[in-house]
């Protein structure tokens, strides 16, 4: 809706120009053709006055027919050029009526003159007074003449200014309606589409920013795009070196690195994620990071790079030691229990048989006398002893 809006702005204001460029061409033109034909009436006053005074040389032999019918020629042409246009010389018709009223009186004038080049007619008999009559009324008809055509002038240029100041005012409006109507609505979505951009990008920085992963996007040709806030701090503890868009991610890689960095990027960008895990020294400390190598994409779907994301790992590192302590314990503990559940069955078995054959046979022998009856218990004794041994050894490794 808005495009649609902001194109028909586009075309009324390519309009507005449009009309304003032609009718100020349009009448340019018209002024230019109102000076020339200004230009040449005041041209055509001279040349009555040069024809006159030609005939006045000629009565005195200063000149010559000729001479005089060079002038009358271009005097002629221009006069029926002033009342029909000729393109010859890309004049107009003179369009004042009463100037063309005046110029169709002085065709007589004109043609007075033709009438004394007939071969006829020789130089002595030409009537000079009327040649001077006829030059004066033609001139006093054209001084008429270029001032009907100056008021014309005048008249079409107060026209073309109050034209003007009218497209002027309705550019004006025009404009006005579209930057109310069209633009400042556009103007105000596209300010809102910003600070919802500038808010969401400011909010995406934030979290980028506050987490402890490092995250830097590498594009196709391995060059920086972008990096978070701890990339930069983990750049410069490490290397002593700042992170700065459009540098080579080599630039900050060891030797032994690049290779393997290499291998996982082109997974990456193969549309597929990698991942490693190094062990880092570092102020004789040991730390585990978890490297992921994801495909970035940018408008369109369009993979623009690999996003290389380095994790702290280190709680996750302890807890798997811890875990494989535990294991390791509860392997021992069933070594154990499986050694009590063996010494139950055996061990414990035969002292607890021999006393259970004593006691039967202390009972069972009626005839034994005292001496058999010593032996009998001591027996016993060696057999509750064992029995007791045994007991204590399977307590000790159950404690244990």
């Amino acid at each position: 809706m808005h495009r649609k809006k902001y194109v028909l702005g586009i075309l009324l204001a390519v309009a507005v120009i449009a009309v304003n460029q032609s009718f100020i061409q349009y009448w340019l033109h018209k002024k230019n053709q109102d000076a020339r034909v200004l230009n040449l009436s005041g041209r055509q006053r001279m040349l009555s006055q040069k024809i006159n005074l030609e005939f006045y040389q000629l009565k005195e032999r200063k000149s010559t027919l000729e001479q005089i019918k060079e002038y009358y020629k271009e005097w002629n042409q221009v006069h029926y050029a002033l009342l029909n246009g000729n393109e010859e010389i890309q004049i107009n018709a003179v369009e004042d009526e009463t100037a063309r009223n005046l110029l169709l009186q002085l065709s007589s004038n004109i043609e007075y003159i033709s009438t004394l080049f007939d071969d006829s007619i020789l130089p002595s008999d030409i009537d000079i007074n009327a040649v001077d009559e006829n030059q004066e009324t033609f001139l006093n008809a054209m001084d008429l003449v270029v001032k009907n055509l100056e008021l014309s002038s005048d008249k079409k240029l107060r026209f073309i200014v109050l034209i003007e100041i009218f497209l002027a005012v309705l550019s004006i409006i025009i404009i006005s309606l579209e930057v109310i109507y069209i633009y400042l609505p556009i103007e105000r979505k596209l300010s809102n589409t910003v600070r919802l951009l500038s808010s969401s990008e400011n909010k995406l920085g934030a979290i980028m920013n506050s987490t402890n992963d490092s995250h830097i996007l590498v594009g196709t040709d391995f060059r920086i795009l972008s990096f978070n806030k701890k990339a930069q701090e983990n750049s410069v503890l490490l290397l002593h070196k700042e992170l700065k868009e459009g540098s080579e991610i080599w630039e900050y890689l060891i030797d032994i690195e690049k290779e393997l960095f290499k291998k996982n990027a082109d997974i990456a960008l193969s549309e597929q994620s990698a991942s490693h895990q190094i062990e880092t020294h570092f102020n004789n400390t040991s730390q585990w990071f978890e490297i992921s190598y994801l495909p970035a994409y940018g408008k369109n779907n369009k993979l623009i790079g690999v996003t290389f994301s380095s994790t702290n790992i280190d709680r996750r590192k302890e807890a798997e030691r811890e875990i494989k302590m535990q294991n390791e314990r509860l392997a021992e503990q069933n070594s154990k229990l499986k050694q009590i559940a063996w010494e139950h069955s055996h061990e414990i078995r035969r002292p607890l048989a021999n006393i259970l054959i004593f006691i039967n046979l202390l009972n069972s022998d009626k005839e034994a006398d005292q001496e058999r009856e010593r032996e009998y218990l001591d027996y016993l004794s060696q057999s509750a002893h064992q029995l007791d041994e045994i007991v204590e050894r399977i307590t000790n490794n159950t404690v244990d």
